[in-house]
């Protein structure tokens, strides 16, 4: 068995890919056991990618026996909050017989994890609760001993205090506030408060650096691009030398495995120009050999005196158990 020193980061463990024979797959990666149960996540690093499809359908995941287990693959995208918007709630005020305020909110059956109110200045202080229902019948507790402190928020027109609990999804809200036989807050306005958030897109891997070859044809500067193996691309950045000011329209092509070229599918137009970042998004693609034609016009050539190839960051994620041990397997040619 010929082993290859790949490490993969999964949850703290390291996994070593290795050729074999696994029904019809021909790369498998030791995944090993994980330490107590969960959802782990299995970064697909450049060293895998020339095994496995663009379309990730020749992975697998599998347990001693050969089991596959359920997984997805997934970017490391996350999300950024940007700010938050205020939505006006119904609400109607009344007394309970310990004379404690009780707020009745009416919602719109949609999920919450924060509600507003806005309170009359005051420098007193009260414990609240909040509870959850969907027929005003049953209420269920959602989050108790939360301290309504109006008197931190500072300002001519401070923002709503913010009472935060785990998410929920009600057509109706119950919050008491415990007065402890003191006078009441005035609470004028209730809100529900919901964060805007961005995507922002997973990091980009490098591949190892590929060659490069250029020749100069006429009013074409053709450059071949060779990475060592078919890794997974995304992006394509290059490196230009020999002029200051510069604006060439280009094109490129992708190798496929009967030899034939086909143009890789740009995700904007590709433009080598002095006032352009050099890279580019491309539809995914694991052609090992690619040709850059550049049209130079009239033009004297440009010089390409590098390239990039990177990969979006990928993950395999399922849920593992322990007393068993697991392995990536992929390469299935059928």
């Amino acid at each position: 068995m010929k082993k290859r020193g790949i490490n993969i980061l999964f949850a703290f463990l390291f996994c070593i890919p290795a050729y074999a024979q696994v029904t019809g797959y021909g790369f498998y990666s030791e995944i090993g056991a994980p330490v107590k149960p969960g959802f782990y996540s299995i970064r697909l690093t450049p060293a895998l990618t020339p095994f496995i499809k663009t379309d990730y359908s020749d992975v697998r995941i599998v347990d001693t026996a050969g089991k596959w287990i359920p997984h997805i693959i997934n970017s490391n995208s996350h999300q950024q909050v940007t700010g938050e918007s205020l939505y006006k709630m119904e609400f109607e005020a009344v007394e309970d017989a310990a004379k404690n305020t009780v707020l009745m909110i009416t919602a719109s059956d949609s999920t919450a994890s924060c509600i507003g109110l806005d309170i009359a200045n005051t420098l007193a202080r009260r414990f609240c609760s909040v509870a959850g229902s969907n027929d005003q019948q049953q209420w269920f507790s959602i989050s108790d001993s939360i301290m309504l402190s109006p008197a931190d928020r500072v300002g001519d027109d401070p923002e709503p205090f913010k009472i935060y609990f785990p998410v929920s999804r009600y057509k109706y809200y119950r919050i008491t506030i415990y007065n402890s036989g003191k006078d009441p807050f005035q609470v004028t306005a209730v809100y529900s408060i919901m964060l805007n958030t961005q995507t922002l897109n997973a990091a980009f891997i490098n591949n190892p650096p590929p060659s490069i070859s250029q020749k100069d044809s006429g009013n074409v500067t053709i450059v071949k691009i060779t990475q060592s193996q078919a890794y997974h691309f995304d992006q394509l950045e290059i490196k230009i030398s020999g002029a200051t000011y510069f604006n060439r329209k280009a094109m490129l092509y992708g190798e496929e495995e009967n030899g034939n070229s086909s143009r890789v599918t740009m995700k904007e137009p590709m433009i080598i120009s002095n006032n352009s970042r050099l890279k580019w998004p491309v539809t995914l693609n694991k052609s090992q050999h690619l040709y850059l034609h550049i049209y130079n016009e009239d033009n004297p050539p440009l010089t390409v005196t590098s390239a990039t190839t990177a990969l979006q960051e990928k993950f395999i994620m399922a849920f593992l158990d322990t007393g068993n041990s697991y392995r990536l397997i992929m390469n299935n040619l059928s």
